[in-house]
């Protein structure tokens, strides 16, 4: 009867043990990862630029469906009319989806810094800063109950200088830590 009443008690203490549950992906987290990006200037095939790109964020949760963060990229345009491109941003996302698979829209403002050619003297190049709006679509798939991989894939306009430049165009891979 003690016998039973033990096994009765130690199967009550192992089944009542909580599992361990993912961590949602609507939780707050950064990421790091890679992208690829191009982008048409002046109007003209001749002058695009493309290239790598390092990607961070920050995230936090602002609703039950929403995120918001920090987003920066570091990259460097390759080619004769190449040189450092970067994009500051302020990133909200709207996400749906369930706790392994989360496909997500994003939009944000920010300032994207890239290489041009100074108009005073058309040999150099100067940094410059400009206005930016990115927007996208991306989707995040969980990994472990902690790390997803994301994917996206953004257009940023640059508000300062609609005439004249088309995109940037960006693709990006990265792990999402939550």
């Amino acid at each position: 009867m003690r016998l039973s009443f033990v096994w009765a008690l130690a199967l009550a203490a192992i089944t009542s043990v909580a599992e361990a549950r993912p961590v949602s992906p609507r939780s707050g987290g950064f990421e790091i990862g890679g992208a690829g990006f191009i982008s048409l200037q002046d109007g003209t095939p001749k002058n695009t630029a493309g290239g790598p790109m390092l990607h961070l964020a920050v995230r936090l949760p602002a609703s039950e469906s929403i995120i918001v963060g920090l987003m920066g990229r570091l990259g460097v345009a390759l080619g004769s009319k190449g040189g450092p491109t970067s994009l500051i941003a302020l990133d909200g996302r709207w996400m749906f989806g369930d706790l392994d698979f989360v496909p997500f829209v994003s939009a944000g403002f920010g300032v994207m810094f890239r290489a041009l050619p100074d108009e005073a003297d058309l040999r150099s190049i100067t940094q410059r800063p400009d206005a930016a709006l990115p927007f996208g679509l991306g989707l995040e798939t969980r990994l472990t109950d902690s790390v997803m991989l994301g994917f996206a894939i953004r257009y940023t306009l640059v508000l300062s200088d609609l005439d004249r430049t088309i995109g940037p165009l960006d693709a990006s891979i990265c792990f999402v830590f939550l």
